[in-house]
């Protein structure tokens, strides 16, 4: 699960901005699966993004958190399945964001298809 750190990063003299909160992201994703911490690392720089960016498109902060925790769950078992041949990954932050947002654009796409459905269905009914 992903939480927010009430703490504020900076100097004794600064107030707190909510902006600069850090996110913790919990190293076992729901299912029990193991997140690296150079991707639980990434996960956590990338939070605040990935949290706002899925606001924009009214998903909820919750599931947003839980897609995040699924997208680096899976990145860190693709990193771990790559061969030494295979290239390594060049930006593991840019990485996981694609991850996340395949996962918040399936998301979005799913809420859409229901709410098209219940619009039909309000119609016929009326």
């Amino acid at each position: 699960m992903l939480r927010l750190r009430l703490d504020a990063v900076g100097s004794m003299g600064e107030q707190a901005n909510p902006d600069r909160a850090g996110l913790r992201v919990n190293p076992v994703d729901r299912r029990g699966r193991q997140i690296s911490p150079a991707v639980l690392n990434a996960a956590e720089e990338i939070g605040l993004r990935a949290l706002r960016h899925a606001e924009k498109l009214f998903i909820d902060p919750a599931v947003a958190a839980n897609l995040l925790e699924e997208a680096a769950a899976t990145v860190s078992r693709a990193i771990s399945a790559r061969s030494s041949s295979q290239h390594p990954i060049q930006n593991l932050n840019s990485y996981l964001f694609r991850a996340f947002i395949r996962r918040v654009n399936k998301r979005y796409k799913q809420e859409l298809s229901s709410a098209e459905s219940l619009r039909i269905h309000a119609r016929e009914t009326s």
